[in-house]
């Protein structure tokens, strides 16, 4: 029987064809050995600014990041196309879900559910 990560090789290709840009949020997720997963990551931040615009800082507690790896995972999902940064007047950051990032969490979420254990 195949691994889950076997599995998700050939899956991951398949669900996210005709999405630009994206193979940048696989690649780091495929050479990046860590506790969570990175792809698991992204769709956490995706999932957290869904409801409307988001401060960095509460994005950062909220997603368990430092400020470091926040960056690091908002600067790739921004040249992703992903996720849009606003600043105000106050010189303050917020985080603005795209379409491509709607799209992208919702095929993430549908593909946890397909390797989902029964």
């Amino acid at each position: 029987m195949a691994s889950a990560h076997t599995m998700s090789a050939g899956v991951i290709p398949a669900l996210w064809t005709g999405m630009r840009s994206l193979a940048a949020v696989i690649l780091l997720a495929s050479t990046r050995p860590a506790k969570r997963e990175s792809l698991g990551i992204i769709s956490a931040i995706l999932d957290i600014t869904a409801d409307g615009e988001t401060a960095k800082t509460h994005l950062m507690y909220k997603s368990n990041l430092d400020h470091k790896q926040l960056k690091r995972y908002l600067s790739l999902m921004t040249e992703s196309g992903l996720l849009m940064l606003k600043r105000d007047g106050n010189n303050h950051d917020s985080c603005h879900l795209t379409e491509k990032g709607r799209e992208f969490l919702q095929r993430y979420q549908d593909l946890e559910k397909l390797l989902a254990r029964p």
